[in-house]
């Protein structure tokens, strides 16, 4: 009896020390110098001479139990989530970032253009999360491009190895761009338990530039549809005014947009749990491996161990 106990104990001691190592992310060194190389390729060819932009949107707040961001400097107040998100999350809060750097002209944190071989190489750059896009690009046959905007982490942490990269490199997701000569808006809610309001206002925007505005409602099945668009011009919408108490989120497909608007819950929210996926492309916000539940069940299972083993030898010595 003594030897079984003693074989779960050293079982238990091992499970402990292997999971413990692993329940957060190391800390990252701030002062260390970050660099990022983004590769712009279309069927292996480089797209020379395209502009890639950088906006640092967010801090890396937490790295345990797993890595958390907060939107900082001039993205700080707008309505958008970095919590709880899947794939489809990341990609969503990427795209909703982006409509908003255009639509304010947020200036970009660093551009760099890209080389023959295809690289936009930045250097210096300071910790945190990063919107990544390709200004749209013409090649010199006249054919035009652009990348899906993605989010990434800086430096890149790399959950098989429980290590910060510092010279990370991805690459871009590009599109034939298909002439757009109209663009449909839709509005979807998701209320969690806020009101929902009874019409919203959307602005058409042309390279940046506000150029109508039109209004979506139950009457018009929240739907609305612009026509006879300038197809040399880039357009997207904007939700004009964020109803209170809502967060928001756009996203693509090909020439409709859809603006989802999400209900913050009034009742104190449960822990948040880590991301299931994350974004595509290779620039991935990556989260710790949590191991918590590894020592507590071995806890759990040790006490109930030792408490059967105590009622059995109890038994013995009432013979």
């Amino acid at each position: 009896m003594k030897k079984r106990l003693c074989t779960f104990l050293m079982v238990f001691v091992l499970l402990v020390s292997c999971a413990l190592p692993a329940m957060a992310a190391p800390a990252y060194d701030p002062n260390k110098s970050i660099s990022l190389t983004i590769q712009a390729l279309w069927e292996k060819a480089p797209l020379e001479n395209a502009q890639v932009t950088l906006h640092r949107v967010a801090d890396i707040t937490e790295t345990s139990p797993w890595i958390t961001f907060t939107l900082s400097g001039a993205f700080e107040d707008y309505p958008v989530e970095l919590k709880d998100l899947d794939n489809d999350g990341w990609k969503a809060a990427a795209s909703t970032l982006a409509t908003y750097a255009t639509k304010d002209k947020i200036e970009p944190t660093a551009q760099a253009v890209v080389d023959k071989d295809g690289n936009a190489v930045f250097h210096n750059l300071t910790a945190g999360l990063y919107l990544v896009q390709m200004v749209p690009f013409t090649d010199e046959v006249g054919y035009s491009y652009k990348a899906t905007p993605v989010l990434m982490e800086l430096p890149e942490f790399d959950d098989t190895t429980d290590t910060w990269n510092y010279t990370a490199t991805a690459r871009l997701k590009l599109e034939k761009v298909v002439p757009q000569t109209e663009l449909t808006v839709q509005k979807v809610w998701n209320n969690g338990s806020t009101t929902q309001p009874k019409s919203i206002k959307v602005a058409l925007l042309c390279d940046g530039v506000e150029k109508e505005v039109v209004e979506l409602n139950s009457s018009n099945n929240w739907r609305h549809t612009f026509k006879n668009l300038d197809a040399t011009k880039t357009w997207t919408v904007v939700e004009v005014e964020v109803p209170h108490g809502y967060t928001v989120t756009y996203t693509t497909k090909g020439t409709v947009i859809t603006i989802t608007n999400t209900g913050k819950p009034s009742e104190t929210p449960e822990p948040p749990t880590p991301p299931t996926a994350t974004p595509p492309g290779g620039l991935i916000p990556q989260t710790g491996v949590l191991w918590w539940p590894v020592p507590v069940m071995a806890l759990a299972g040790l006490i109930l161990f030792v408490l059967g083993w105590h009622l059995r030898w109890g038994k013995r010595n009432d013979r």
